[in-house]
């Protein structure tokens, strides 16, 4: 015996027997006789040898070795084995042995499974083989998914079905945490340093354990100094020491603080420092009206947007700080009791509003910059950064409406007089229109009331005419002024084009208006027409003195 002829022939005469000793799916053991080159011969004792083929072996086989088989049948009058069905069979019973009493077994991860919705919900394990599904729910997920691949862990089933295996490493890790928890808590108190070590990591918390329990570690408990995400500071191995700030025995949880075990900077500070010293700090975030800084130590400051500067109406910190920038700065304020420090930037600049009283006093000139345009009027920033507001009616004389932001834009050079100063209030009004005369106030010098002038009609209203005088100067013919007659229908006197002389009834500088009329006009040169008539007919009328010095003359 020994060739595969003579298996064959064997196999020819016992099959039957065969049959009935060996169970299909059955693990037996055997040893290796020899090999050929379809396999190796395998001894169970009996009178058959038996077969395994080289594509159902398990590692590396040597003649003289005992292993584990699986009888699968007969082929072409052949007796075959498989060591890899039987290593699936063991599987099998050390999972339904899981099952059964939550026996540990040993898996490892090998790929990541993802629903019909394409989203990852969790790993494909294989139990030497036997591949089962590992629910994201049932074992701690890193951040990075991928992370576990090619790991192994300790798992139990709990889920055995012929088409489904579920299995759970958080129940074996739970039983771990509640039994090593009633050593813990009889070992440890709230308040006790122990020494930790990071297992995971997420935005705002991070799971350490110490003495083989899980504990819990928020963001705010890291450190003195503010921490936006504990992935920028933390990695899984990481060790540290933490305090136990609260063990929870109902829910079986403990909670545990780092910054607690490390000095608090905020101590030698306020022991080292007072309101009115210079410190050095970088910026490190931003809250709502608030730049929140630290100084080399890692303590915290918080720096108002009204403490920033003197002269800039600052809405956004942002606008002129930015993450990293190093910002000396003074303190203004030391709260022991809410462990808070105020500061200030501008109390390290000069106040130019301290001197704007002599500066900007009450009808000097200035050349600025416009700084912005709103729909009152324009402000304008000076070479010390001191802003002024030019009123819209403070623009021009005579423009009844201005489009500020057709006739200025931003970065426009603009002279403009000192109207108002209130230093103590930080408020500047400043005029254009005040660094030329009135030109209302030089047509009244010119022309006093009766005084003729001649304009264009542009208007034509219910209650007059209105009339461009030029220079920018309108005036206004009330209906009642337009004749000596009654009017009732202005457009019966007057059309838009016409040029019509009238006489000056009233100039009002502070209402900016003009009244004029044909009316007086018309009376006024009546009235010189009248007087000349008169003048001349007195020259022609004889006297009594010049009647007898006739008569003497004749005599």
């Amino acid at each position: 015996m020994g060739t595969y002829d003579d298996i064959f022939l064997q196999a020819m005469d016992g099959e039957n027997s065969l049959k009935q000793n060996h169970q299909q799916g059955e693990v037996q053991k055997g040893k290796v006789i020899s090999q050929e080159d379809k396999g190796f011969f395998i001894a169970t004792g009996g009178k058959s040898e038996m077969i395994l083929p080289n594509s159902e072996m398990v590692g590396t086989v040597a003649v003289g070795d005992e292993i584990e088989f699986v009888f699968t049948g007969v082929k072409d009058g052949i007796p075959q084995v498989s060591q890899k069905k039987a290593l699936y069979a063991k599987a099998l019973e050390n999972l339904q042995k899981s099952m059964e009493d939550s026996t540990p077994v040993s898996a490892k991860i090998t790929k990541i499974i993802a629903n019909k919705e394409a989203k990852n919900i969790g790993y494909i394990v294989s139990v030497d083989g036997v591949e089962a599904f590992l629910p994201f729910s049932q074992i701690r997920v890193p951040k990075d998914e991928k992370e576990l691949l090619g790991q192994k862990v300790d798992v139990v089933v709990i889920k055995f079905e012929r088409d489904r295996l579920v299995v759970s490493e958080r129940i074996i890790r739970d039983q771990l945490q509640k039994e090593n928890f009633e050593v813990f808590v009889t070992n440890h108190k709230e308040g006790d340093k122990v020494s930790a070590t990071v297992n995971s990591i997420a935005e705002a918390f991070a799971l350490v354990s110490a003495e083989g329990i899980t504990m819990f570690l928020h963001i705010t408990q890291f450190d003195w100094k503010y921490v936006k995400n504990l992935s920028d500071v933390l990695k899984v191995g990481d060790q540290f020491d933490v305090i136990i700030d609260t063990i929870d025995t109902a829910k079986k949880s403990i909670k545990v603080s780092r910054k607690n075990a490390i000095e608090n900077p905020m101590i030698a500070f306020f022991n080292s420092k007072k309101v009115g010293d210079n410190i050095a700090t970088k910026v490190i975030r931003f809250a709502r009206g608030l730049t929140i800084l630290e100084d080399d130590n890692g303590v915290e400051m918080i720096l108002p947007v009204g403490e920033m500067s003197w002269l800039n109406r600052v809405s956004d910190p942002k606008h002129l700080l930015k993450i990293g920038d190093r910002v000396e700065v003074k303190i203004k304020e030391m709260d022991h009791d809410k462990q808070r420090i105020s500061v200030s930037l501008r109390d390290l600049l000069e106040n130019p509003w301290a001197t704007a009283d002599k500066k900007y006093a009450l009808k000097t000139t200035h050349q600025g910059t416009i700084t912005s345009i709103t729909d009152f009027g324009i402000f304008a920033s000076f070479d010390d950064g001191i802003q002024g507001l030019i009123r819209k009616e403070d623009i021009e004389w005579t423009a009844e409406e201005i489009n500020l932001n057709e006739r200025f834009k931003k970065g426009d050079s603009v002279t403009a007089l000192v109207l108002n100063i209130e230093a103590s209030k930080e408020k500047l009004r400043l005029g254009i229109k005040q660094l030329s005369k009135n030109p209302l106030q030089n047509f009244a010098d010119a022309h006093k009331v009766g005084s003729i002038v001649s304009g264009t009609v542009t208007k034509i209203m219910k209650e007059g005419a209105e009339l461009d005088l030029g220079d920018h100067l309108t005036a206004f013919i009330h209906i009642s002024q337009l004749s000596t007659e009654m009017v009732t229908d202005v457009a019966n006197v007057c059309k838009v084009g016409d040029v019509i002389q009238a006489a000056v009834r009233k100039v009002n500088i502070q209402q900016q208006q003009i009244e004029l009329s044909i009316k007086e006009l018309a009376r006024a040169e009546e009235q010189k027409a009248l007087d000349t008539i008169m003048s001349s007919h007195v020259q022609e009328t004889p006297t009594l003195g010049s009647i007898f010095g006739d008569l003497l003359k004749k005599k």
